[in-house]
């Protein structure tokens, strides 16, 4: 007994497997770029669509895992695959890694001082230079002289540090 009451046909769900983040120095921004846009997993008798992998990362800050938020697409394969018979269900594994931006410092000079037993050297004068926008960082500076002993043209090592509210993205 055949019936002709209506049926609906279900968009198929498709999964993302294999997308993969090139790795990024610090810029401030969540700008992803992917070093492999991923395969699709569930197309229905070899059918092929094309997949646009985007996305985001979740912060903007240096770290080795950072979340990636996707938004990846699908559209018409060249071999009859119809994009509107799926639906693409967003993959949630996907990380990626901001290393921390090298700065510079220019501008240091050393600070002449009276013989005191130690090897202790003040450097003054130093800039930052490489800071992204408005990011908090702050030099100080700290040194250590080659010799303790009294002398002229004696060198002088920096051990500088940084601080402030983004130091973790350099």
């Amino acid at each position: 007994n055949a019936t002709n009451a209506p049926v609906t046909i279900t968009p198929a769900p498709l999964t993302v497997s294999g997308s993969a983040i090139q790795a990024k120095t610090y810029d401030g921004t969540t700008a992803v770029t992917f070093s492999n846009q991923g395969t699709l997993q569930g197309l229905v008798n070899g059918e092929h669509l094309i997949l646009t992998a985007a996305g985001t990362f979740a912060s903007p800050n240096a770290g080795g895992s950072v979340q990636v938020n996707t938004s990846d697409s699908i559209a018409n394969g060249s071999n009859g695959g119809i994009a509107s018979n799926y639906y693409l269900i967003q993959p949630t594994d996907v990380t990626g890694s901001i290393n921390p931006k090298h700065l510079t410092v220019t501008g240091s000079a050393a600070v002449n001082k009276v013989y005191d037993g130690n090897t202790a050297a003040a450097i003054t004068g130093g800039q930052l230079v490489g800071i992204v926008g408005n990011d908090v960082v702050n030099l100080t500076q700290a040194g250590t002289f080659a010799i303790k002993n009294v002398g002229t043209s004696i060198a002088v090592t920096a051990n500088d540090s940084i601080s402030g509210a983004q130091a973790a993205n350099y």
